[in-house]
């Protein structure tokens, strides 16, 4: 332990993931996560779906010793809280009745993507006690970005519980917040899942799938490296309406989002389809 205090890190903000080798984020995040792996950061980068003009500035952190990266962070500049899927409109509000600016903020997350996964990427010889002291160097390092660029805060935003552990160890504002979701408790079949409702959430169901099965919809699973440009064109339209039916704009992401082609990938697409191959 001992060992670990000495270490001496070297700190480093950059401005575009491509800056960082695909191969180095990759293996620091894993594989198996596609919101967490550089093809889906740079598509989300390169399509402009997050830039200085959206609000979400890049401002990636990379942590070295000498020659080797030890940890890798998204992070970014933030003008707003949309997207973030976190409401904190009240914090926003409390620094403007007493006259400070709440904006910019530094948050690191998954622009637009309200999943829990890692927030850091360690280098994967790391022991968990050179983690939890390069998770209290980046803690030291931040503040000091707060201070001098008058920012008026940091959020890290849906970190998974083992890397949540690493950031309230260094004695930050723990925040709580609330989702729902669903799970598959070994359910036989559908009517399996619906044994465990009452009768009136089970006969509304079955009252909607009814409505399905007389319309005679089909379901059809097509590889997004195998879709036609038609098939993403309905699917974007698809997206953008539901999200003007629910939030009165017409979503985060673009056409060119799924469009793009990162690095040595076919699209953003096949992110998703090499990470479920791989599960």
């Amino acid at each position: 332990m001992e060992q670990s205090k000495a270490l001496v890190y070297q700190f480093k903000f950059v401005n575009t993931i491509s800056d960082i080798k695909i191969s180095d984020w990759n293996t620091y995040f894993g594989h198996l996560n596609p919101f967490t792996r550089h093809e889906y950061l740079s598509a989300l980068e390169l399509s402009q779906c997050v830039s200085h003009n959206i609000g979400w500035q890049p401002h990636h952190l990379m942590v070295t010793q000498g020659d080797t990266i030890v940890a890798l962070m998204p992070l970014y500049i933030k003008t707003h809280s949309w997207g973030e899927y976190v409401f904190d409109w009240a914090w926003a509000e409390a620094y403007e009745r007493n006259q400070l600016d709440y904006y910019p903020k530094l948050v690191s997350s998954i622009p637009f993507t309200p999943t829990t996964g890692a927030r850091i990427g360690f280098l994967p010889t790391l022991s968990d006690i050179d983690k939890q002291h390069v998770i209290s160097e980046v803690i030291t390092v931040i503040k000091q970005q707060l201070s001098e660029r008058q920012w008026s805060s940091w959020h890290g935003l849906f970190s998974h519980k083992a890397e949540h552990t690493l950031w309230v160890n260094t004695g930050i504002i723990e925040r709580h917040g609330c989702q729902f979701h669903w799970r598959n408790n070994d359910y036989v079949d559908f009517n399996d899942f619906l044994s465990t409702m009452s009768s009136r959430k089970r006969k509304n169901i079955s009252k909607e799938r009814a409505q399905i099965h007389k319309a005679q919809l089909r379901f059809t699973f097509i590889n997004g490296d195998n879709a036609t440009d038609e098939q993403w064109q309905g699917f974007v339209r698809c997206y953008q309406r539901t999200y003007l039916k629910r939030s009165g704009h017409q979503g985060y992401l673009s056409a060119e989002f799924f469009q793009v082609n990162c690095p040595n990938n076919g699209g953003v697409n096949q992110i998703i389809n090499d990470t479920q191959c791989t599960r």
